[in-house]
């Protein structure tokens, strides 16, 4: 509960940290909940906190974002992250890549070769090889 109210602070860095927090959290199978007793790990609104870490205004809140959802496996937010390698901050794109070949699906192949022969930064061009070799 009390970080799903953290999430709206005003504060990027705040946002960050939740979002860093949360995968680790359902990563790690869950601690439970020192008001309720609850699984954190069940907690329905996980993945909801995560997938709207992907359309932060914060490039690193976005940032930890995929690094949280390829940690998961999050197989469903494919499509979210191929998005992710049109971001404008190149440390975002940098993620998405990674983040893609860490996933495996197969569906993100046309995005990464897109990337990897048209992004204007060389270590995305580079982490979309990486990806794509990931996947095949």
């Amino acid at each position: 509960p009390m970080l799903c109210g953290a999430i709206g602070s005003p504060i990027g860095a705040v946002r960050s940290a939740i979002v860093t927090a949360v995968g680790a959290i359902v990563r790690g199978g869950g601690e439970r909940c020192g008001d309720c007793g609850d699984q954190v790990s069940d907690w329905d609104g996980a993945v909801d906190l995560l997938l709207k870490g992907l359309d932060d205004v914060e490039a690193m809140v976005r940032v930890e974002a995929v690094n949280a959802i390829a940690g998961i496996g999050l197989i469903s937010a494919v499509s979210r992250v191929m998005a992710l390698l049109e971001d404008e901050h190149e440390a975002v794109r940098r993620s998405a890549a990674i983040a893609l070949g860490k996933l495996g699906d197969r569906r993100a192949l046309a995005a990464l070769e897109r990337s990897r022969v048209g992004d204007e930064a060389s270590s995305v061009r580079v982490l979309a090889a990486l990806a794509i070799a990931a996947i095949l």
